[in-house]
């Protein structure tokens, strides 16, 4: 369980580190769907399956409404 826990952790850091370029300058009200379609597209031409696309969105889905509802 331990191991899972922290391959997960790891994971989410890594996804994070990998969304920072995108976002990390950009206030909330300045993310739009064109940015997260460039970096679906990005991804997608890096040769990750669907699935692995699909978890980066997850968690930029769940930030940003973190965000929305602490606002």
């Amino acid at each position: 369980m331990q191991e899972t826990q922290n391959k997960d952790q790891v994971n989410e850091i890594s996804i994070f580190k990998y969304l920072d370029p995108f976002f990390g300058h950009m206030y909330l009200d300045e993310i739009r769907r064109l940015h997260i379609d460039e970096i679906i597209q990005q991804r997608l031409n890096e040769g990750v399956k669907n699935s692995t696309v699909n978890r980066v969105l997850q968690k930029l889905r769940a930030v940003l409404n973190k965000a929305h509802k602490e606002m």
